[in-house]
Protein backbone atom coordinates (compact mmCIF):
# COMPACT_ATOMS: atom_id res chain seq x y z
CA UNK A 1 0.00 0.00 0.00
CA UNK A 2 2.90 2.08 0.91
CA UNK A 3 4.44 1.52 -2.62
CA UNK A 4 1.58 2.23 -3.99
CA UNK A 5 1.11 5.76 -2.59
CA UNK A 6 4.90 6.33 -3.89
CA UNK A 7 4.41 5.03 -7.16
CA UNK A 8 1.70 7.58 -7.45
CA UNK A 9 3.23 10.36 -5.91
CA UNK A 10 5.74 9.45 -8.14
CA UNK A 11 4.00 9.27 -11.50
CA UNK A 12 1.94 12.47 -10.34
CA UNK A 13 4.61 14.61 -10.43
CA UNK A 14 6.25 13.13 -13.64
CA UNK A 15 2.93 14.00 -15.12
CA UNK A 16 3.89 17.47 -13.37
CA UNK A 17 7.71 17.73 -14.38
CA UNK A 18 6.01 16.79 -18.39
CA UNK A 19 3.47 19.44 -17.93
CA UNK A 20 5.43 22.20 -17.04
CA UNK A 21 8.08 21.33 -19.59
CA UNK A 22 5.04 21.48 -22.19
CA UNK A 23 3.66 24.65 -20.68
CA UNK A 24 7.70 26.18 -21.15
CA UNK A 25 8.03 24.81 -24.83
CA UNK A 26 4.91 26.40 -25.39
CA UNK A 27 6.02 30.14 -23.91
CA UNK A 28 9.26 29.77 -25.70
CA UNK A 29 7.06 28.87 -28.75
CA UNK A 30 4.93 32.18 -28.32
CA UNK A 31 7.63 34.05 -27.25
CA UNK A 32 9.24 33.13 -31.00
CA UNK A 33 5.81 34.09 -32.89
CA UNK A 34 5.70 37.14 -31.26
CA UNK A 35 9.20 38.49 -31.82
CA UNK A 36 8.71 37.81 -35.37
CA UNK A 37 5.47 39.46 -35.40
CA UNK A 38 7.22 42.09 -34.17
CA UNK A 39 9.90 42.09 -36.44
CA UNK A 40 7.39 42.13 -39.29
CA UNK A 41 5.48 44.95 -38.07
CA UNK A 42 8.48 46.90 -37.43
CA UNK A 43 9.79 46.18 -41.46
CA UNK A 44 6.12 47.33 -42.42
CA UNK A 45 5.76 50.40 -40.44
CA UNK A 46 9.84 51.52 -41.64
CA UNK A 47 8.63 50.49 -44.79
CA UNK A 48 5.18 52.58 -44.55
CA UNK A 49 7.43 55.91 -43.14
CA UNK A 50 9.50 55.29 -46.38
CA UNK A 51 6.94 55.31 -48.66
CA UNK A 52 5.54 58.01 -47.46
CA UNK A 53 8.18 60.25 -47.66
CA UNK A 54 8.50 58.91 -50.78
CA UNK A 55 5.04 60.26 -51.66
CA UNK A 56 5.63 63.45 -49.67
CA UNK A 57 8.87 63.88 -52.13
CA UNK A 58 6.35 63.38 -55.16
CA UNK A 59 3.58 65.78 -53.88
CA UNK A 60 6.41 68.30 -53.30
CA UNK A 61 8.00 67.95 -56.42
CA UNK A 62 4.47 68.66 -58.25
CA UNK A 63 3.34 71.35 -56.53
CA UNK A 64 6.50 73.08 -57.40
CA UNK A 65 6.09 72.11 -60.96
CA UNK A 66 2.91 73.61 -60.60
CA UNK A 67 3.79 76.43 -59.48
CA UNK A 68 6.61 76.74 -61.98
CA UNK A 69 3.79 75.99 -64.67
CA UNK A 70 1.40 78.41 -63.22
CA UNK A 71 4.51 81.29 -63.98
CA UNK A 72 4.73 80.47 -67.30
CA UNK A 73 1.63 81.07 -68.12
CA UNK A 74 1.54 84.55 -66.66
CA UNK A 75 4.51 85.39 -68.37
CA UNK A 76 3.37 84.43 -71.57
CA UNK A 77 0.15 86.00 -70.47
CA UNK A 78 2.18 89.29 -70.33
CA UNK A 79 4.39 88.43 -73.54
CA UNK A 80 0.98 87.97 -75.71
CA UNK A 81 -0.38 91.45 -74.14
CA UNK A 82 2.62 93.07 -75.12
CA UNK A 83 2.76 91.61 -78.68
CA UNK A 84 -0.68 93.11 -79.40
CA UNK A 85 0.29 96.42 -77.99
CA UNK A 86 3.56 96.36 -80.28
CA UNK A 87 1.18 95.14 -83.14
CA UNK A 88 -1.63 98.16 -82.16
CA UNK A 89 1.46 100.59 -82.12
CA UNK A 90 3.00 99.43 -85.75
CA UNK A 91 -0.54 99.63 -87.39
CA UNK A 92 -0.86 103.09 -86.01
CA UNK A 93 2.29 104.02 -87.13
CA UNK A 94 1.81 102.63 -90.53
CA UNK A 95 -2.06 104.33 -90.95
CA UNK A 96 -0.17 107.67 -90.28
CA UNK A 97 2.72 107.00 -92.43
CA UNK A 98 -0.15 106.40 -95.08
CA UNK A 99 -1.85 109.29 -94.47
CA UNK A 100 0.71 111.25 -94.50
CA UNK A 101 2.08 110.18 -97.67
CA UNK A 102 -1.30 110.23 -99.14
Amino acid sequence: SQQRTVDNERTALHAQKRSAEYERTLAAKERAALGEYMHTLQHEFIESASERSRLQDVSDSLASRSRAISMLHKEMALDREKAAALRTHAEREAAELASRSG
